[in-house]
C-alpha cells in the first residue's frame, strides 16, 4: 500500500477475472481473456474446492504439478484439452492458447494451496496459543513438557510450486496482453532476481539501483489512507513531479540519463518526508532485517522483451527503452 505514495496505480496481473475484487488505485489487469471459456474454468475450479483432498492426492494433482513446472507437453495435453473441451484451431494457435491454459491452471493452483497453507498457519497459531496457556496452567507438570514441544516443533509441508514456475507462468501471461508497461514490481527479493539475472545476460552489466525509499507503516489504519495519501501528494507535489520526471527520462534514454545526484537528493527528501510521524508511524524491521524499502532498478531492456526472454517466449514489442524493476526489500541498506 505505501507504494502508492510513488506510483499513480499499480496493475495487479491476474490469472482469471474470478473473484475479483476491483480496486481504483490497484486495479486488476486481466491479460489475456478467457472470453467464453471463462465459466469452463470456473467450473473446473469450483470442482476443485470441492474436491480437494481427493484432487491433490489423485493422478490429475501429480500431472499438472510436475508437468507445469517441467514443461513436459505429452504428460498434460489431455488435461488442457479437456479443460478446453478439446477445441480445434489453427497448430500455432493451439499451442499458444496450450501455454496460456497451463500458466493459468498453475497460477491457480498455487493461489488455492497458499490459501489454503495460510489457513493451516492460523490453526497451527491457535493451537500454539492454547498451548501457552495450558503450559501456563501446567507449569512444573514435567511429563507434559515432551509432547508439548513436539507438538509446537510441527511445521505445515511447504507448497509445491517453485517461486521460478509462478514468475514464468505470470510471464507467460504478461508477454501475451496488448498492454505496455515501463515498470515491473515485485514484492520480494527473491522474485525481482530471476529479472535482475535476465537483464545482467542480456546486456552484461548488473542492473543499477537508482533509489531506495523507505516505506511508512501505512497499514495500521486502512480507512484513513486515502485522505491522508491526498495530503501527502498536495503536499510533495512539486518534489514528487521531479521525481517521476526524472524516472520517466531515464526509462527513455537509459542509465546515461541517470543523474544520480539528484536522484540522492530526492531520496534523501523523501526519506524526510516519511519520518514526519502526523501522517504515518515509520515502519518497525523484521526480526534480523531492517525496515522495509522501496528499490527501484534499471533494467536493460523493456519489460515485455525482458519478460519475453525469461520465459523462453516470444513478444513483438521492442521500442529501443528500458524499464524500471520496482521491489520491496528489507535487506539493510548497501550498494548491492
Amino acid at each position: 500500500m505505501a507504494q502508492l505514495l510513488l506510483f499513480d496505480t499499480i496493475s495487479t496481473l491476474i490469472p482469471t477475472p474470478l473473484d475479483i475484487e476491483q480496486d481504483a488505485l490497484c486495479p486488476a489487469y486481466d491479460a489475456v481473456p478467457l472470453g467464453d471459456d471463462a465459466v469452463r474454468f470456473g467450473q473446473l475450479l469450483d470442482e476443485l474446492k470441492g474436491n480437494e483432498a481427493a484432487f491433490y492426492q489423485g493422478q490429475m494433482s501429480n500431472m499438472a504439478l510436475e508437468y507445469l513446472e517441467t514443461r513436459d507437453d505429452d504428460t498434460v495435453r489431455g488435461i488442457i484439452g479437456s479443460l478446453q473441451g478439446e477445441k480445434t484451431s489453427a497448430a500455432g494457435d493451439s499451442k499458444n492458447n496450450e501455454k496460456i491454459w497451463q500458466a493459468r491452471l498453475l497460477l491457480k493452483l498455487a493461489e488455492i494451496l497458499r490459501r489454503e497453507e495460510q489457513e493451516v498457519q492460523g490453526s497451527l497459531q491457535r493451537i500454539k496459543d492454547a498451548q501457552k496457556e495450558m503450559l501456563g496452567d501446567l507449569k512444573g507438570e514435567d511429563e507434559f513438557q515432551d509432547l508439548f514441544h513436539a507438538l509446537s516443533d510441527a511445521l505445515p509441508n511447504q507448497t509445491p510450486v517453485r517461486i521460478e514456475s509462478l514468475i514464468k507462468g505470470w510471464g507467460q501471461l504478461f508477454t501475451a496482453g496488448k498492454e505496455h508497461f515501463s515498470i515491473l514490481h515485485c514484492f520480494s527479493p527473491e522474485a525481482a532476481e530471476p529479472f535482475m539475472e535476465i537483464s545482467e545476460s542480456m546486456t552484461g552489466k548488473r542492473p543499477i539501483r537508482l533509489l531506495r525509499l523507505p516505506l511508512p507503516d501505512c497499514g495500521n489504519a486502512p480507512g484513513e489512507f486515502m485522505p491522508k495519501r491526498e495530503a501527502w501528494l498536495e503536499k510533495n507535489k512539486s518534489w514528487l513531479a521531479e521525481l517521476k520526471t526524472a524516472l520517466l527520462t531515464i526509462i527513455e534514454k537509459g542509465a546515461e540519463a541517470a543523474d544520480l545526484a539528484a536522484l540522492t537528493q530526492l531520496a534523501a527528501r523523501w526519506t524526510s518526508q516519511v519520518d514526519q510521524a502526523e501522517l504515518w508511524p515509520p515502519m518497525q524491521p523484521g526480526k534480523d532485517c531492517g525496515p522495509p524499502a522501496l528499490e527501484l532498478y534499471l533494467l536493460g531492456a523493456e519489460a515485455k522483451p525482458l519478460t519475453a526472454k525469461l520465459c523462453n517466449t516470444t513478444s513483438q514489442e521492442n521500442h529501443g527503452q528500458y524499464s524500471l524493476l520496482a521491489v520491496i526489500s528489507s535487506r539493510p541498506n548497501s550498494c548491492n
